[in-house]
């Protein structure tokens, strides 16, 4: 992953296969280039996706929610964005 331009402010910790991992509470990493990412294994892509869903950038984050939400290709699940200091309830009244 490419270094960081800003420290995470928070983590919290998961176990994961008997390992503790500590997870970021928002990253600040630039993406990998595309060429990085199809060199991954699934599992590590999936991996990748999870961990950039916690990005500080909006786009990203919905960019990587999509990968994630779409790896398990529900047709009754469809994921919405809610961007930040807008109302989910937007998206009710619709």
């Amino acid at each position: 992953m490419p270094d960081s331009r800003l420290q995470p402010h928070t983590s919290f910790s998961v176990a994961a296969e008997g390992q503790q991992v500590l997870i970021p509470g928002r990253l600040y990493n630039d993406e990998p280039p595309t060429a990085r990412v199809a060199s991954l294994s699934s599992r590590q892509q999936q991996l990748l996706h999870c961990l950039h869903s916690r990005h500080c950038d909006g786009m990203v984050r919905q960019h990587h929610l999509e990968k994630v939400v779409g790896s398990v290709a529900h047709p009754r699940f469809h994921l919405h964005f809610t961007p930040t200091g807008s109302s989910w309830l937007n998206l009710v009244e619709h």
